[in-house]
């Protein structure tokens, strides 16, 4: 081999079909812990890590001599002292007097190795953490709900008077009761839901769903809610919205989070209304929920979607305060339905959220 291939900073090695080193250069066989020169004539099995011998023969080998060259291989050599040397090959074939001489280039992967090696245990370890935390949500919300549901039954049986009548103070006392187990069993749901959305869980099932339908299932939920707020609402859509490709369960959550979000921010006697359009030429269809509630500061508007952020918590009454997930949650949703969630907003004059998801064809 030329002299000059001794000095770069590269291993190159050069060996015939039969496994047979033919050259070496000084710098691999420094890096081998080899002698200059005493690599020749030896088997290039003699020279990989364990597993290497048969990766060099059912691909390395075959590789060249279907393209005649190939590139960025990674393999792993093996040291007279047993270390394993990770390195990149750029190999190529070429004739010389009717023998074929196979010549790689090899650069060390030292460090790319143990930064790879670094990632992949960062990335074990935070799925374990996901997984012990998802457990943990498990296990909380069995042990919370259990005696959860004896304080709500029990308050049923008050308001039901079967152990006698009530006093008005005392029948406002369980109904107090009641509602602050049902708000406790509903955040326990919503950290649940969220747990699962941030880790992947549950896939979503896609197929079309009649925008019409999933409108008019949230809008009947929500409508008692409505009446007693006092607030307007309408449907600015035309008479038939076609279908979207969602998961119609997580479609009806996410609509029912946008709803209830701008009826706890619009003040009695203001207004909601949901506006549909179809962007044909991008395939989508935007559900866009309007209301006339006290807005959002821009400062604000960029973390809305962060788990448990909650803008204007304080102005809100105690018993429509909720863990700050429910937009994160239907923002998840979406992104998994293969579509967006984003609001706009100016304070004092309402707030914009703009559902965007696949049009069904």
């Amino acid at each position: 081999m030329h002299a000059q291939l001794d000095n770069v900073p590269c291993g190159v090695l050069v060996f015939d079909d039969d496994g047979q080193v033919l050259e070496t250069n000084a710098t691999l066989a420094q890096w081998l812990g080899w002698e200059a020169g005493a690599l020749e004539g030896t088997p290039i099995e003699s020279l990989y890590a364990p597993g290497g011998a048969i990766y060099h023969q059912t691909h390395l080998l075959p590789l060249l001599k279907l393209r005649r060259d190939v590139r960025e291989i990674y393999v792993s050599l093996r040291t007279t002292s047993g270390e394993v040397l990770p390195v990149l090959a750029n190999a190529s074939r070429r004739e010389d007097g009717g023998r074929a001489r196979n010549t790689c280039v090899f650069l060390p992967m030292r460090q790319r190795h143990r930064f790879e090696q670094q990632l992949i245990d960062a990335r074990e370890a935070a799925e374990a953490a996901r997984d012990a935390k998802a457990r943990f949500l498990s296990m909380m919300a069995h042990e919370i709900r259990t005696p959860l549901s004896a304080i709500s039954g029990l308050a049923h049986v008050l308001l039901e008077e079967f152990h006698g009548p009530l006093a008005h103070a005392q029948r406002e006392d369980a109904q107090i009761i009641q509602g602050a187990a049902n708000d406790i069993d509903r955040l326990v749901g919503e950290i649940l839901r969220f747990s699962r959305a941030e880790a992947g869980l549950d896939p979503p099932r896609l197929e079309p769903v009649a925008i019409d339908d999933a409108l008019a299932g949230a809008e009947s939920i929500m409508r008692p809610r409505w009446l007693e707020a006092g607030l307007a609402y309408e449907r600015r859509c035309p008479p038939s919205s076609g279908e979207v490709i969602a998961d119609p369960v997580r479609l009806h959550q996410i609509l029912l989070n946008l709803l209830a979000n701008a009826t706890n921010h619009t003040a009695a006697g203001g207004a909601i209304a949901i506006e549909c359009t179809v962007d044909a030429e991008a395939s989508m269809v935007r559900l866009e929920v309007h209301d006339t509630g006290c807005g959002i500061a821009e400062k604000d508007l960029a973390r809305i979607f962060e788990p448990f952020a909650q803008v204007n918590r304080a102005a809100r009454p105690a018993g429509k305060r909720g863990t700050g997930l429910g937009l994160s949650i239907s923002r998840e949703f979406a992104i998994a339905m293969h579509g967006s969630l984003d609001a706009r907003s100016e304070p004092g004059k309402g707030s914009v959220f703009t559902l965007a998801l696949p049009l069904a064809t």
